[in-house]
């Protein structure tokens, strides 16, 4: 499910914003923005973000399991 969210990431040419998903994120090196710019993305950076949403959602998932019971 943490796939699904999109992480906003915006062009440093033309300032518009882009939406992908972290699923894309995890599977593409650099995206294209409208304005011709190829943004490179920091896997590094994208990786540790969704980590973070990862291990989030987790302990959210645990807490409505616990609830439920």
């Amino acid at each position: 499910m943490p796939d699904m969210f999109e992480i906003e990431i915006s062009c440093d040419n033309c300032g518009n914003n882009i939406m992908k998903s972290m699923r894309w994120i995890r599977e593409h090196d650099e995206l294209s923005c409208g304005c011709g710019r190829q943004i490179q993305l920091d896997a590094a950076l994208f990786k540790s973000h969704i980590a973070r949403v990862e291990h989030s959602f987790a302990g959210f998932q645990r807490s409505l399991d616990s609830f439920g019971s």
